[in-house]
This record gives C-alpha cells, sequence and structure tokens, in this order.
C-alpha cells in the first residue's frame, strides 16, 4: 500500500481594492484636488474655450490661446482683470488634462500685459480713521445705530469684511480685562479652516471713542432681546423698535454699515 498524498491546496489572491477605486482615472483624482468652487469656475472657462475652437480632441497650442483672448479683449470687450481670471482658469485645465503650464508660451502673458495698458483697476472707497472715529461718536443710540457702531469697531480693529463680519458667532467675541477678544476665520482659505484672535481694545483716553465699549452696548441688549440666544448663534441681527429679533442681518445691509 502506497503513500497516498493530499490533494494541494489552491492559493488564489483576491484584490482588496474596491472596483471603484481601481476604475478611477487620474483626471478623476486630479480634479478631486481643486476647491469646489474654483472648479466650476474653471470648468466653464474651459468648456467657452473649447467651443470658441470647435474642436476638442486636440491640445490647445498657443496660437489657440493668444486667438481666445484677443477675442475676448476685442469682441467680448473683457477686461484686463478678467482676462488673467481667465488664464489661471484654463492654466489649472491645461496642466490637469495635458501637464503643461500655459508659462511655458510667453507670448500668451505678453499680450495680457499688452491689454493692461491704460487700464485702471477698480478699488474700494474706504473709510478714512477719522470717519470711523466720528461714526462711533455720533449720538445715536437707537438699536441700528448701536448695531453699525459694533460693525465699525469690529471691522475696523480686525480688518475684517463684510463675509467676515457677518460669519460671527456670539461665541466668537469675549469680554476682557483690555477689551473684548475676537475669533474670525478668514473669508478665502483652501486648506484647513483656521481661527485668528483679535483684540478691540478699550480707549485709554476721556475723550476718544471706544472701541470695546461699541461692542459691548450691542452684544449685551442683543442677548437681553433674544433670551434663547445660543452661544453659536450669529452676531449680527436685525433691530427693531424694542432691541433685536432673531432673524440674522444680511450681507448687504452689513457692507452698508458705515453709511449713517
Amino acid at each position: 500500500m502506497g503513500w497516498q498524498h493530499a490533494p494541494e491546496k489552491m492559493i488564489t489572491f483576491t484584490s482588496q481594492i474596491p472596483l471603484t477605486m481601481a476604475s478611477t482615472t487620474a483626471e478623476q483624482i486630479l480634479s478631486e484636488l481643486v476647491h469646489a468652487k474654483s472648479k466650476s469656475r474653471y470648468d466653464q472657462a474651459w468648456a467657452e474655450f473649447m467651443a470658441f475652437l470647435n474642436c476638442d480632441d486636440h491640445q490647445p497650442n498657443e496660437e489657440d490661446y493668444v486667438r481666445y483672448f484677443h477675442h475676448l479683449h476685442k469682441s467680448r470687450g473683457s477686461k484686463s482683470s478678467s482676462l488673467w481670471s481667465i488664464y489661471i482658469s484654463l492654466n489649472n485645465n491645461n496642466q490637469r488634462l495635458f501637464g503643461d503650464y500655459l508659462q511655458k508660451w510667453p507670448h500668451i502673458q505678453l499680450l495680457l500685459k499688452q491689454y493692461e495698458v491704460g487700464y485702471i483697476r477698480k478699488t474700494a472707497e474706504i473709510f478714512t480713521p477719522e470717519q470711523i472715529l466720528q461714526g462711533l461718536q455720533l449720538p445715536k443710540n437707537s438699536p441700528e445705530c448701536i448695531l453699525r457702531k459694533c460693525a465699525i469697531a469690529l471691522s475696523y480693529c480686525g480688518g475684517l469684511r463684510c463675509y467676515e463680519l457677518r460669519e460671527l458667532k456670539v461665541q466668537d467675541v469675549l469680554p476682557g480685562k483690555e477689551g473684548m477678544r475676537t475669533m474670525h476665520s478668514h473669508a478665502k482659505q483652501k486648506a484647513e479652516v483656521k481661527k485668528n484672535t483679535f483684540l478691540v481694545p478699550f480707549s485709554s483716553e476721556d475723550n476718544s471713542p471706544c472701541f470695546a465699549t461699541a461692542v459691548k452696548k450691542y452684544v449685551l441688549p442683543l442677548k437681553h432681546s433674544i433670551t434663547d440666544l445660543q452661544p453659536s448663534a450669529a452676531l449680527f441681527h436685525k433691530p427693531n423698535k424694542n432691541g433685536y429679533c432673531k432673524a440674522v442681518m444680511g450681507r448687504n445691509y452689513l457692507s452698508h454699515t458705515g453709511n449713517y
């Protein structure tokens, strides 16, 4: 009687990578690296560029881009700032799709710089420090004026944009010995959102307006008007005759805070 060998076991290897991941293309992976808001703008700019070329089966060359920017400037009257914004969008798509930077074609930037000649950029109108102080010293104490003075003090001391001002929460403004310590997050952050802290100081001079007092005079009546106000609630609420209501202030109102 001879030895009987046990049947050999078949060893099989199964992939642990999900099918959805295995079928993901490099273009899809790179697309996820672009911020969602920026991606929609980039894609729209690229679609309009492809429609102008009337051909989407080849990689655009320098001549295609030069003709397109010339068309935007001459036929559509696009300003220099708009052309540079479109350039950034097309450059991003060209990198993702073809792995090439538009900077390798210097004639494109040369053309855009030429379109800057005689172009005057629009700049935001800003209040002078004297006008800021005059606004805080106005003898107006209605709920609306108290809110406006608070918004002026916060935006001036923190250098806040209108969007950043509107995003402030009740819990972001805390009283301290030196003033009102305020936390805020920058409006334009592509990476992890981080909060910065700035101080709205008490005034050391009797005759000068106090920024911290302007903020405090709004926060206290706000909490008195809305008894169930949560710390995570928006800081600015619409004023009424007796104080403030639960309705949150809009961006357009806050953008005209100093116009009173």
